[in-house]
């Protein structure tokens, strides 16, 4: 036997369901409560006390906050959420922010070289100039065998290096002059669709 379990003052269903032998079922209801046969879900359906019936129920929604505003789903009998104007703008913001900080990670292309830009590779960059600087400052010649993204290695002096690492800081300045356009334009969407419209693209 299937049953369900429900309150005697409210008929709201329990979240307990019985499936056993119908001898057994007495020993499982509690006082307060009664049962009803067959399987019903506690979220949509509920028994009308004055009837004995099994009848269709709607129960409070949830609170509305920043991020969602809920809405009743006839179809699944279930609150349902939907995300607000601000939170697809922060989603939204957070996919732009993301794709920025990977297209400045990319490699780069400088006079027909290209080049790793990411984080170590221009770490390692950075020393190199200020190592050319000294050499320059000391009248030392500079060199150094640098790897190229394909392996390939090639021979730089000082100014070629210290163009390499002007052109990928001038790359990093226009990223992020694209990503705060675009994340300014978010900011200004008056609607959900006129902000997933907005989507990155470099340059």
């Amino acid at each position: 036997m299937k049953a369900s379990f429900y309150d005697l003052t409210t008929g709201d269903f329990l979240q307990r369901h019985y499936d056993g032998p119908e001898e057994l079922l007495g020993v499982n209801i509690h006082s307060g409560t009664a049962f009803i046969e067959g399987h019903h879900d506690h979220l949509s359906k509920r028994v009308d006390i004055a009837t004995g019936e099994v009848i269709d129920y709607q129960p409070p929604a949830p609170a509305d906050d920043a991020d969602k505003t809920f809405s009743w789903d006839d179809t699944i009998k279930r609150w349902t959420p939907t995300p607000t104007l601000g939170a697809v703008k922060r989603a939204q913001g957070a996919v732009i922010k993301a794709a920025a900080k990977a297209e400045d990670q990319t490699d780069i292309t400088i006079s027909g070289n290209v080049l790793h830009a990411d984080f170590e590779s221009r770490a390692s960059l950075f020393q190199k100039v200020q190592i050319a600087q000294m050499a320059v400052a000391d009248g030392q010649a500079f060199s150094v065998d640098w790897q190229l993204a394909d392996e390939t290695v090639v021979t730089l002096n000082a100014n070629q290096v210290k163009a390499i690492v002007r052109a990928i800081n001038t790359r990093e300045d226009a990223i992020r002059t694209k990503a705060h356009t675009l994340l300014a334009a978010i900011k200004s969407a008056t609607t959900k669709e006129e902000v997933l419209a907005i989507t990155w693209s470099f340059p």
